[in-house]
């Protein structure tokens, strides 16, 4: 089937010179077996969906195994790809939910899912942190969830519903005197696109600056990854690299000159370090990194090796 498939994406790419790309949802938490499917220079999918990844706590070592998994199943021939929520899955915004950490642990998952090498998937409402909704028996749309009830967690429906716009009626996905498949969640009035908008500080505005950055930073759209930091501590760091470049050598065999690079810090926990860790110290230049994004400093700022790092705290820095 999947040569079969392959070979159609290929005739329209013939026809008309435009790249198509064959995605499929291999649903197997066993990532190589999910790797079988795909290749992107064979005949197989170009991507294969990582489910082992979007089945991770919410714990910094868990997904560095995952990511470790994935990448060694992959090898080099095949081209990784990561997503958190999808419609058969609960939004993950609900899923790492925690009393006053909820919407920061959601800035630390985006910025990973953005920075991480490979393509990212977004679920349609996670850049605005949308929650999932019990669902009512007789409101039940979702096959599976309608034969397995009272089993409500077989469900899907709870991570369906409408994509919240704006304020009015049905959040603006509809016409007022619609009705929509499912009801919208009861906070769209506060929690919608255009609200957010409207807030710089807001998640959407997070994701949109991170979209951005990864536009902009051909290290973060195809560059190496070296990881510094595999979870200790509940941090998560990363190196990425231009395969080649200046100092890239080095940072392989363990050198701590990291220029021509992009280091990613990401705090999953509460705790406080007063100051970097010493290999990711190592890696600074003497003058500092510049900080191209960050969760607690504007863009732009020095980050020294005696800057704290704050729970739940992104950075993302430049070592020139």
């Amino acid at each position: 089937m999947c040569p079969e498939m392959r070979q159609v994406t290929e005739e329209y790419t013939a026809r008309d010179g435009r790249d198509r790309i064959l995605v499929g949802e291999v649903f197997d938490h066993d990532p190589s077996n999910a790797a079988a499917y795909q290749n992107h220079q064979s005949e197989e999918l170009h991507l294969a969906f990582n489910f082992d990844f979007l089945a991770q706590p919410w714990k910094a070592s868990r997904f560095y195994n995952s990511i470790r998994k994935w990448y060694d199943a992959i090898g080099d021939q095949g081209w990784p790809n990561f997503t958190l929520s999808n419609h058969d899955r609960r939004r993950h915004y609900g899923r790492y939910r925690k009393p006053g950490c909820t919407v920061a642990r959601a800035r630390v998952a985006a910025a990973m899912l953005l920075s991480l090498r490979g393509t990212p998937f977004l679920y349609y409402g996670e850049e605005i942190g949308m929650n999932n909704l019990r669902i009512h028996h007789r409101e039940l749309q979702d096959p599976l969830g309608i034969r397995m009830w009272p089993l409500w967690w077989y469900g899907r429906d709870p991570e369906r519903t409408p994509m919240q716009w704006d304020s009015t009626p049905h959040a603006g996905f509809c016409e007022p005197a619609v009705r929509p498949w499912l009801r919208v969640h009861h906070n769209y009035v506060r929690k919608n696109v255009a609200a957010q908008q409207r807030d710089p500080k807001s998640l959407w505005h997070w994701y949109r600056s991170l979209i951005s950055l990864r536009k902009s930073e051909q290290l973060l759209r195809s560059g190496e990854i070296e990881f510094v930091r595999k979870g200790n501590g509940n941090l998560l760091a990363y190196r990425r690299y231009l395969d080649g470049s200046e100092g890239s050598a080095g940072a392989k065999t363990g050198g701590s000159n990291g220029s021509g690079s992009i280091l990613v810090v990401l705090n999953f926990g509460l705790r406080i370090f007063p100051k970097l860790p010493r290999d990711l110290a190592a890696l600074l230049p003497p003058e500092g990194a510049e900080l191209l994004l960050g969760t607690h400093a504007a863009p732009g700022t020095r980050i020294q090796a005696g800057h704290g790092i704050a729970p739940h705290e992104v950075l993302i820095l430049r070592l020139e």
